[in-house]
């Protein structure tokens, strides 16, 4: 069929649909945070949810499962879980996507576990209390990583 043999309407649709192709509004950010502390994740979600697509979870599992359904922009993974730690998660999620940008958030900021999540592959790491500019500013490294690919 030639565009002239469409009907008036099909054509009105089909112009529609390209102008909202067109001038689609660019997707937010996917963030996931994984993250047991009940207020902490009050905060999180308070503070981030207008400017990206959120999903939390508040363990391990639920994490990963969401981590692979979500496929977000950047996770933050608290090493502190309640069935698992961070460092093994982060493992498993580098085994099942290896361009995966994983930020860890600790209270536990010592050399030793910064330099064990970096060596585990993280992309950085935020000492708890997170810092709203820290997180925003890894956001921004990830989405730069993943239109450099």
């Amino acid at each position: 069929m030639r565009l002239n043999d469409m009907h008036s309407a099909d054509h009105k649709a089909l112009n529609m649909m390209n102008r909202s192709f067109l001038f689609k509004e660019p997707e937010k950010p996917r963030v996931l945070i994984i993250e047991d502390d009940r207020s902490t994740r009050r905060i999180i979600r308070h503070t981030f949810k207008k400017d990206y697509n959120l999903l939390i979870a508040g363990n391990g599992s639920l994490g990963f499962h969401s981590f692979k359904n979500f496929m977000p922009d950047i996770t933050f993974l608290d090493i502190e879980l309640p069935d698992t730690d961070g460092h093994t998660l982060m493992q498993k999620m580098e085994k099942y996507n290896p361009n995966a940008f994983v930020v860890i958030v600790s209270g536990h900021s010592d050399n030793d576990n910064v330099y064990r999540s970096i060596e585990n592959g993280a992309k950085g790491f935020i000492a708890k209390p997170f810092s709203e500019k820290k997180m925003r500013f890894f956001v921004q490294q990830s989405l730069n990583s993943n239109h450099m690919k």
